[in-house]
Formats: C-alpha cells, structure tokens, sequence
C-alpha cells in the first residue's frame, strides 16, 4: 500500500482527492493547506505520492517541489492547478515534478492520470 499526501488550500478538492485516493488504493497520510506544511510531512513520514496544488497561502506548490524532493528524491509529485498556464506547469515539471492535472477536468480523467502517472513512476 502506498503513501500519499495532499496539499491543497480547499477542504473540498482535498476531500474529493482523499476519495479517488483511495479507490486507487493509496493510503493518504497527510492533508495539508500550504507548501510548507507538504515539506513538513514529507520530513516527518514516509510518503510515496503527493499531490501538491500550485495557489496556496504560506509556500506555493512550486516552491515546495525542491524542499520536497530533497526530503524524499523517491516521492512522485503531481501538481493540481487550476492554472493552465504553460509556463508554471513547464516550471514545475523541470523542477521534478512528474505530470500535472488541470483542476477542471473530471474527476474520471484526474483519477485515470493518477494512476498512469504513479504505474510510470514505479515500474520494477
């Protein structure tokens, strides 16, 4: 079973992001409203997946990817945004994130991302 926070500043996406967790059977650990609370939780447990929103108070998403993955190089890191612009998602995925959902899309295409994303990150 595997690990998995979420960091996202609305109760609400956290709540719809827990379920669709654990209908692809991840264990969620750690929900958290901004970067560095992510940070902290990542120091503090083992965690395999984080879901980690760009727009959020105290520390944004993208300034979060690199104090995370010196925590955890292992961790795959999925931006939520509700972003779409080009330029913050090429930022965050050369930074080492490993893909990115538009928070707009249905929830079907954001779970079906999930798990292509976290079956290409951890092939055997």
């Amino acid at each position: 079973m595997a690990n998995a926070i979420i960091a996202d500043d609305s109760r609400s996406v956290r709540a719809m992001l827990r379920m669709v967790l654990g209908e692809l059977g991840f264990t969620v650990v750690a929900e958290v409203e901004n970067g560095k609370d992510a940070v902290a939780e990542v120091e503090r447990q083992d965690v395999d997946l984080i879901l980690l929103d760009i727009n959020m108070p105290v520390m944004t998403g993208d300034n979060a990817i690199d104090p995370i993955l010196n925590a955890n190089p292992e961790v795959v890191i999925i931006i939520m945004t509700s972003v779409s612009e080009r330029n913050i998602v090429e930022k965050c995925l050369n930074l080492g994130a490993s893909n990115f959902i538009v928070k707009d899309n249905n929830w079907n295409h954001i779970r079906s991302t999930i798990q292509e994303t976290w079956e290409l990150n951890n092939v055997d």
